[in-house]
């Protein structure tokens, strides 16, 4: 069984922010080189502020929008409101996969991430728990191994085996009857919504788990940060890391191990066939990060770490941009066909998905090698 593993390196509308699953945005980037550049406390709080908090927000309003859509069908399971319910997880999806670029603070440390990411889904525990099960309350969904919860095993029920879910799979009386499903549907559903809202509030001022609070202010009393460089760091060691979890050669690598052993039902987001939006959207959370920006825009914050390494070394942040650009670029040649097929066909599909880690793994290195070492140089406090 193959789990997600984590690195860590020192009724409401819905807020879509949805990558295509068949072209990726590889937006240049241009602006003036700045000739004072911002200052790593800035930098910091522009994260916050421009990347962490609107994503963050976007995820929970998609989540949001999701239960109201789970809630409505649970209530008269019908197909319209089904393909209602894919679409508002797809939009949790988007925001979700963007913000793995920067998985600091709480999301890590409370174990979060693989509370609602975990894939693949056990399908025969998950049978047998519909199976035995009628009463999924939340002490019981707290117990369950996160291969039993979170996004994945809602993917489950609501696409499919290869997307074949329908409505009346909801209404069913064998077992597992539709009423099951439905209970573990929205108990799911629940469990998910009450997880997002503890990586929201970590970015609010004030809560119980406040993260900006401690980025923003390091110090010798701050167990987490010392120092802003440490802070920036983290950022960048995320950043870093989430390009060797979709890039990388690992045997646990979202694309690797999928590559390497042609087994399609490895993949992250297998029944919806979502795969190839997750991958891009990770590294379009990069580009976020490194711009200071979130929403598509392109265009980099004045106090982001694009405009701290332009001032100091513009050949370096050409560099840089070139291979996040490079990165997003190389999807647009892969995604024409479902991530699960592009593994296993020979007529130059297997080569584009390798090109795909290749700009990924060239991306990764270009940030452990340059930028890494140019924080180190450069910020001083």
């Amino acid at each position: 069984m193959k789990t997600k593993h984590l690195i860590f390196l020192t009724s409401v509308a819905v807020t879509l922010f949805i990558a295509s699953c068949h072209k990726a945005d590889n937006n240049t980037t241009t602006t003036t080189t700045p000739t004072t550049p911002p200052t790593s406390s800035a930098i910091i709080a522009n994260y916050c502020t421009n990347v962490a908090i609107p994503d963050y927000s976007a995820l929970l309003s998609n989540a949001q929008a999701f239960q109201a859509a789970a809630t409505t069908f649970s209530a008269n399971p019908n197909d319209n409101d089904l393909t209602t319910m894919r679409t508002a997880w797809k939009g949790m999806r988007t925001a979700y996969e963007s913000a793995e670029a920067f998985l600091i603070g709480p999301i890590a440390t409370l174990n979060l991430d693989p509370d609602v990411d975990t894939w693949p889904v056990e399908q025969n525990s998950l049978d047998s728990l519909l199976n035995n099960t009628t009463n999924f309350t939340p002490a019981m969904m707290a117990s369950l191994p996160p291969t039993l919860a979170g996004f994945h095993p809602i993917e489950y029920l609501i696409f499919g085996q290869n997307g074949t879910a329908t409505a009346a799979d909801f209404t069913v009386t064998t077992t597992p009857t539709g009423a099951s499903k439905i209970n573990y549907l929205m108990a799911l559903t629940n469990n998910l919504v009450s997880n997002i809202t503890l990586i929201r509030s970590a970015y609010t001022v004030g809560s119980s788990d406040d993260f900006i609070s401690i980025i923003e202010n390091p110090g010798p009393t701050n167990s987490t940060y010392q120092t802003h460089k440490a802070a920036l760091l983290d950022l960048v060691n995320s950043m870093s890391s989430i390009c060797g979890e979709v890039g990388g050669s690992r045997n646990d690598g979202k694309i690797w191990s999928v590559y390497s052993t042609q087994n399609a039902a490895l993949q992250e987001s297998y029944f919806s066939n979502n795969s190839w939006a997750d991958f891009s959207n990770n590294i379009i959370g990069v580009r976020n990060a490194y711009l200071g920006v979130y929403g598509g825009s392109t265009t980099p914050a004045t106090n982001s770490l694009y405009n701290l390494v332009a001032a100091k070394n513009l050949s370096l942040n050409n560099t840089i941009m070139a291979g996040i650009n490079n990165a997003i670029g190389s999807f647009n040649a892969a995604t024409s066909i479902p991530f699960g097929q592009a593994v296993q066909y020979t007529n130059g599909e297997r080569t584009q998905v390798l090109n795909v880690m290749n700009a990924i793994d060239s991306l990764q290195s270009t940030l452990n090698n340059k930028l890494v070492p140019f924080i180190n140089q450069y910020v001083t406090d």
